[in-house]
Parts: structure tokens; C-alpha cells; sequence
């Protein structure tokens, strides 16, 4: 997640976080689902033929000028808009989706694998409607068709991921696009309120088994209707070989049996954002399950969950066995300051110096006030732990006073301890001890003679 030379944990971006999955078979038995599947094949299993009337590929920058057509395109565009106000902003998204495709021809065409990852944007927000998503039109295939065939000659060494935002994608579109995803080197896939659906989870599953290399998987703004889809999806997403990170944030998870069939994503993934799901009572549970179990999870975002402080309680007794999760957002959630309290101990118990030893070193909590946030930074959680201890030490007695301290005296230091300890009858000379001889001690008095040792 982090080279070596980085200290601090990064903030789960999840590429703007990163969406979740869920596993199981589709059922084979429902004819109109096999009717969909069908029908998605026969576009994906002919793209040839799909491709036969295809504008030139956008390989120079003579092949993404404007030509007759586009001007044809935008004048029945700008007449659909004059026609009534149902139309307009459907008509304002087609020219924006256009606009959008034409930057991304030139970006392609451009393109070379040694300038890192390229980032491709279709979207048509910024829109009056912000729920607005661009319904499929015969005006965008010449566009659609060029940019899938521009997507289709990136060499296999380049990197790109693709967001597709508030852009609906009918049968024929996502066969265009299975097509270049057979020889598109995507490392990033987002599918952004697109209202996918069922139909829409059998392209993605498509798509993720034509990119062996497909890193991150988000599909935020996409309602999973069904535990069975939520199922499908994660059991797929699971079998793959390098996706590490999964977004599903705002899919609808309120239903218990969804978020049941979402649980072994977070048992094999990095990193997964679940924000604005209303996770209720069960799912979180269903979490700190999980989360107790210490899965190989690093980046966990529940974000704006409407989390309650018995919530927060059952996840920081979670986390009292986990030591593989390094980042955990609870942003925007309804917690009070009992609920912080009760997580703050997880990672910090100023009980005494046992509570601070044996609290979470390893999960970095971020809130909305920014109260947990400064513990568990470093990568290392030993030297998160002797942060908290030196902390803890220095609220008694300067701790500067070791800083000059030859290495080679410290042993010296510690034989006083312990002969101090055992002095107390039937005492155990633990943290506590050492903390309470310490505090108790006259430090530069160490370094005047040996009478003191």
C-alpha cells in the first residue's frame, strides 16, 4: 500500500476509495435472465460485424476533427432541445457525453505507456439534475464505436482506467466495449450511477473476466437489488486473480441477506469502501465478524453508514484481535462522544502503561472531528506503540532527559528497575512498575556516579 520510505498511511482514496462485490452463481434456471445473457453474447461474440461501419480509428489528431457529421449530430441535437423542456437536459447530457468522448479520442491517440496511467473520462455531470444519467440514443453509436476502437489499439504494456459516469449503457454500447476490453490494458474499471441492474452486473462480470489485470473494481451509485446479483458479483470478483480494491458505495446494502453475501469480499480484498449504505444493526455485526477474524483487509471505508455509538462499540471490540487493517473512515456517521471514547481506548487506554501496550497499534480510525486520527500513523506498528508509550512516559517526566544517553547504560537502567520491583513483596514488575519507579525518579541523578545504580 505504501513503499518503505512512506510513513504515514495513506487515506483510502479507493480511486476515490475503491467498491465492493458479492458471490454466488446466477440462477440458471430463470429464462429471462438466460434470454439477457443470450442476447449480451451474440453483440460481444459478433463485434466484427458490429464494428464493419466503424468512423477511422482516432490515430492522429486529423482523425478527431470536427467533420460533417458531428455538425450534422449537434444541429439535431440543438432541434431537439428547442422542442420542449422534456428534452433538454437529455440533449444537453448527449452533447456533453460527445464532448467528453472526443477528449478522450485525443487522449488515446496521444497516449504512451511510459507516461503512467491514463485516466479516461465519459461522463455527463454537472448537469441541472445531478441524478440526470444520459439514456442510450442512435447519436452516440458513431462515438461510441470510435472510441471502443480507439480504447482497443493501447498496448498491452499501457495502463488505463475507465470511469463511466451517469452514462446508461444499453446492449449494444457494452458489446462495443467488451469487444476493446479483450485488448485494452485496463487497470481501473468505474461504472458510476450507470443503473445497471442485473442485466448491468452480467456486463461487468464480462468485462472483469477480459481484463486479467484489472486492479480495481468501482461500481458506486449502482443499486444491487438482489442478495443472488450481490452474490454473483463477489464470487467472481473474488476468482480474480489481481483486483484488490472494490467500491459499492451507495448500492443499497439497508438489507441484511445483501450484506450477508457482501461479507467474503472483505475476507480476500485490500481495500473496500461500503460508504452511504445505511448499514444497519446486522451488517455491521456481520463486519466485526469479520474484522475479528483478522482477514488480510487493509482499507476498509464505512463512511457516512449512519454508524451509531453501539456500532462503534461492537467494531472497537472488533478490532481488539485485528492487526492487519490500517485504515478504517467513519466519516460522517452519528456518532456522540460516548462512541468516540469507546473507540479512542481501542487505540489509546491512558489507563496505565499495560492498557496502552495491549491497545490496537496497527488501525489508523479517522473521524469527522479528527480526534483519532493522530494514532497508528507510522506503517510500523511497533513504533506506533512506542509512540503511544513515550507519550505516555513524557506526561510524567521529561523523557529528553535519555536523549543523550549512551545505548550502553540503558541495561544499568533497567537492573535498577527490577531490583527496585522486587523490593515489593509479591509484586509483579510489569509496565506498570517501571512507569511508577520512573515517574518517581530523580532522572539526572543516573548520571552524577554509580551510587545511584
Amino acid at each position: 500500500m505504501s513503499n518503505n520510505n512512506n510513513e504515514e498511511v495513506n487515506d483510502l482514496e479507493v480511486h476515490d476509495l475503491a467498491e465492493v462485490l458479492e458471490a454466488v452463481d446466477i440462477n440458471n434456471n430463470n429464462n429471462n435472465d438466460n434470454e439477457e445473457v443470450n442476447e449480451l453474447e451474440a453483440v460481444d461474440n459478433n463485434n466484427d460485424d458490429i464494428n464493419e461501419a466503424v468512423v477511422p480509428q482516432a490515430n492522429n489528431e486529423d482523425d478527431i476533427e470536427v467533420n460533417d457529421d458531428d455538425v450534422f449530430n449537434v444541429l439535431l441535437i440543438l432541434a431537439s432541445i428547442m422542442s420542449g423542456e422534456d428534452h433538454h437536459e437529455q440533449a444537453a447530457a448527449t452533447m456533453a457525453a460527445i464532448a467528453m468522448m472526443r477528449r478522450s479520442l485525443s487522449q488515446l491517440a496521444r497516449y504512451s505507456p511510459s507516461q503512467g496511467t491514463l485516466r479516461v473520462d465519459i461522463a455527463t455531470f454537472g448537469l441541472e439534475n445531478p441524478e440526470l444519467m444520459l439514456q442510450p440514443n442512435d447519436l452516440l453509436l458513431p462515438y461510441w464505436r470510435r472510441f471502443c476502437e480507439a480504447l482497443s489499439s493501447i498496448s498491452s504494456s499501457g495502463c488505463i482506467s475507465l470511469v463511466l459516469s451517469a452514462v446508461q449503457l444499453d446492449v449494444e454500447v457494452m458489446g462495443m466495449l467488451l469487444g476493446s476490453f479483450k485488448k485494452s490494458p485496463l487497470k481501473q474499471l468505474t461504472l458510476n450511477q450507470n443503473g445497471l441492474g442485473a442485466q448491468g452486473l452480467k456486463f461487468v462480470v464480462r468485462a472483469i473476466d477480459l481484463n486479467t489485470s484489472l486492479e480495481c473494481l468501482d461500481i458506486r451509485n449502482n443499486i444491487i437489488e438482489s442478495k443472488d446479483d450481490a452474490a454473483f458479483l463477489v464470487n467472481e470478483v473474488i476468482k480474480h486473480p489481481t483486483i484488490d480494491t472494490l467500491i459499492l458505495d451507495k448500492c443499497g446494502f439497508q438489507d441484511d441477506s445483501l450484506m450477508k453475501a457482501i461479507i467474503p469480499a472483505l475476507d480476500n480484498m485490500l481495500a473496500i469502501s461500503l460508504e452511504e449504505n445505511k448499514i444497519g444493526k446486522a451488517g455491521v455485526e456481520l463486519i466485526a465478524e469479520c474484522l475479528a477474524s483478522n482477514p488480510l483487509l487493509k482499507c476498509l471505508s464505512l463512511k457516512g453508514d449512519l454508524l451509531t455509538d453501539q456500532n462503534a462499540q461492537v467494531l472497537a471490540e472488533a478490532l481488539k484481535t485485528n492487526t492487519n487493517l490500517r485504515h478504517l473512515n467513519l466519516k460522517d456517521n452519528s456518532f456522540t462522544n460516548v462512541g468516540i471514547s469507546r473507540l479512542f481506548e481501542l487505540v489509546y487506554s491512558a489507563i496505565d502503561l499495560n492498557a496502552i501496550h495491549e491497545s490496537n497499534h496497527s488501525c489508523r480510525l479517522v473521524d469527522t472531528e479528527n480526534e483519532l486520527s493522530g494514532f497508528n500513523i507510522l506503517m510500523d506498528p511497533k513504533r506506533n506503540r512506542h509512540a503511544k508509550l513515550f507519550m505516555a512516559l513524557s506526561s510524567r517526566f521529561n523523557m529528553l532527559y535519555l536523549d543523550d544517553t549512551p545505548i550502553e547504560i540503558m541495561p544499568k537502567v533497567i537492573t535498577f528497575v527490577q531490583g527496585r520491583g522486587q523490593l515489593k513483596e509479591g509484586s509483579n514488575l510489569g509496565l506498570n512498575s517501571v512507569y511508577g519507579i520512573m515517574s518517581e525518579w530523580n532522572m539526572p541523578l543516573l548520571y552524577t556516579g554509580s551510587s545511584c545504580l
